[in-house]
């Protein structure tokens, strides 16, 4: 699973993120600190007993880092944090079923925004041709780039590994180590990883379409549809609790973003770059495209650090208490 890391941020270029998202990166913060506030609310009111006291503020980090970053992060969570798989199970379901929901509401909020009006030619032509660009790396990823994805996350996991296990002396935060270098790297050789990237996501995702086979496969039947309801209504409130802060907070005079820009940045933090970047194509809102993705980016790359930090340090007392 650790390989699946590095992979997936080999584009994780910070000062290609922080300098061209513009406007929707500063919105995806707000989404991302509208997560926080909802997963610490939530877990006061839903401090989800049932699961005990370790697994409980455990899963609630886990979801948290999905709804800042993705699925790569709430596995690389679930892993660092070593939630069992019955557990793991129930909040993939519970999550799978929220997000559609999600979706749906965000869709119908956006329905009477309508399409961009034409765009610079100049615009038009670069969407175009890195509309081009991504479909040939979809449909054609060479064996060759996939070999050297595969090489670059093999040499990271290593690295990582010794720095864990030997430097630092804590072999359980084996992946927070692996995507702190692998972001690094790609900021500081962007050149020598951005035409493997598109390889490395498409092992990626085959790597994590194999966990959820064996999670769900490790799992307990009558723990997951016991354990799942609760953890549906968490979900919710985490979610729903978002999108409220970032339309209260984003709408107010201090920040002033448009509905289009919250709503991209609340998809780019629960549901990830790609579906952020599928909502632009489907609403045809051209200009975002780009800041979509490297804003879905930005949440891959430090999702994991702030759920273990924020689950170690004000959810595991909340539990405690």
């Amino acid at each position: 699973l650790v390989l699946a890391v590095p992979m997936l941020l080999m584009n994780a270029n910070m000062k290609k993120v922080l300098s061209e998202s513009r406007r929707l990166g500063g919105a995806f913060c707000l989404g991302a600190a509208g997560t926080c506030i909802a997963t610490v609310a939530t877990f006061y009111f839903i401090p989800l007993a049932n699961l005990g006291v370790e697994e409980s503020w455990k899963v609630a980090s886990a979801l948290a880092s999905s709804y800042i970053g993705g699925s790569v992060n709430f596995i690389a969570v679930s892993q660092t944090l070593n939630i069992s798989s019955d557990v793991v199970a129930a909040a993939l379901a519970a999550d799978g079923l929220i997000c559609a929901l999600y979706f749906m509401t965000i869709f119908y909020i956006a329905r009477n925004i309508g399409p961009e009006e034409e765009e610079q030619k100049e615009e038009e032509e670069e969407k175009e041709r890195q509309k081009n660009s991504s479909k040939d790396q979809d449909m054609h990823i060479s064996i060759y780039n996939a070999g050297l994805a595969l090489t670059f996350s093999s040499a990271v996991c290593f690295l990582s590994s010794i720095v864990a296990n030997h430097v630092l002396n804590r072999g359980g935060i084996l992946i927070p180590v692996a995507t702190l270098i692998s972001v690094t790297l790609a900021t500081l050789a962007p050149k020598l990883l951005e035409p493997i990237a598109s390889a490395g996501e498409g092992l990626a995702l085959l790597i994590m379409q194999f966990f959820f086979a064996c999670v769900g496969m490790s799992g307990s039947i009558q723990k997951v549809v016991a354990l799942a309801p609760l953890l549906l209504l968490f979900a919710f409130s985490q979610v729903y609790i978002h999108l409220l802060f970032i339309f209260l907070v984003g709408k107010s005079k201090l920040f002033r973003f448009s509905t289009k820009e919250i709503l991209l940045a609340s998809n780019a933090a629960i549901g990830g770059p790609t579906t952020a970047a599928a909502m632009c194509v489907a609403k045809q809102w051209r200009s975002y495209f780009i800041p979509s993705i490297l804003s879905g980016i930005l949440g891959y790359s430090i999702a994991t650090f702030i759920s273990i930090f924020m689950g170690i340090g004000v959810l595991k007392p909340l539990a405690m208490r």
